[in-house]
């Protein structure tokens, strides 16, 4: 460990800690008999995971980067694959690679949305279907500025940077109090397995194409581009929360006033972190067009 910094560790010994609390989550949120005290250490131990997480997700990244893509294995296979135009041009064109990965991310997250909004109109659940319309207008945002990559200049860019940014803000405002009901009136819904499955797969794959989209967007420093790994970093935020409400619903027993304080604390975390991202795009985006200006 870094002694510079406590959340500092090495990149084997995160994924130590990332397997560890999968297990003990699994052992208590899918056992109704699990003991009291493990459970309680399990949600600490995987609240610690989780920051130590975030605070390495670079060196995680370059540690799998150089035990995966850099290996002699892969770059044999990428050797053979690239004899196929298209996905050499899907490797080499981030147009053409952001249109392939939107079109697939698209029909993942519009499948989704759909699901959720359905099963929220049947369990007659406002939570759930709140949720799905605020991840439906992320959804379409992205769309809209990954269809115009490219299509503007710089300063037009920024306007759009900014503007994502008022948006986010103003959307926000709907998600606090969202999470305000939920807190109050402890609103949750119990889904069958299969649904907590997929609610859990999704969070997973929007967490991992997130942090990929972090470093694959930012060596091409553009303000579109940036506000999508924004947009992505937000749905998969939000998607957290609703995969804790659910999960502790589902498996917990009747513990009401736990899942009104971790959702008090995971819903005012997310808040604070979109509004403090929706400031630092309204504000760097209104420099950036002064500049270009003069």
């Amino acid at each position: 460990m870094n002694r510079n910094n406590m959340f500092h560790f090495k990149p084997i010994t995160i994924l130590f800690f990332v397997i560890s609390t999968i297990i003990l989550l699994i052992y208590s949120l899918g056992y109704k008999d699990a003991l009291e005290p493990i459970k309680y250490f399990s949600y600490l131990y995987s609240t610690f995971s989780l920051i130590v997480f975030l605070f390495n997700v670079k060196r995680i990244y370059l540690y799998l980067k150089s035990c995966i893509v850099d290996s002699n294995i892969f770059k044999s296979i990428k050797k053979i694959l690239y004899n196929n135009i298209l996905i050499r041009k899907y490797f080499e064109d981030i147009n053409f690679k952001t249109l392939i990965n939107l079109c697939f991310s698209s029909i993942i997250n519009l499948s989704f949305i759909f699901i959720k909004f359905t099963d929220g109109l049947l369990n007659r659940s406002i939570w759930f279907v709140s949720l799905s319309l605020y991840y439906f207008l992320l959804t379409i945002v992205r769309i809209i500025l990954l269809n115009n990559i490219r299509k503007f200049n710089k300063e037009k860019e920024y306007m759009i940077y900014r503007n994502v940014g008022y948006f986010i803000m103003i959307l926000n405002v709907a998600l606090v109090i969202m999470i305000i009901q939920m807190v109050n009136d402890n609103v949750a819904v119990v889904y069958e397995e299969y649904i907590i499955y997929l609610t859990a797969f999704y969070t997973f794959y929007l967490i991992i194409s997130a942090i990929i989209n972090v470093f694959i967007y930012k060596k091409y420093n553009s303000p579109i581009l940036s506000s999508v790994k924004v947009i992505n970093l937000l749905t998969a935020s939000v998607s957290i929360l609703m995969l804790q409400t659910t999960m502790i619903a589902t498996f917990g027993d009747n513990e009401l006033e736990f899942m009104r304080l971790m959702n008090s604390v995971t819903g005012g975390v997310i808040s604070v972190i979109t509004l403090s991202i929706s400031i630092y795009m309204i504000i760097k985006g209104q420099k950036k067009i002064k500049t270009s200006k003069d």
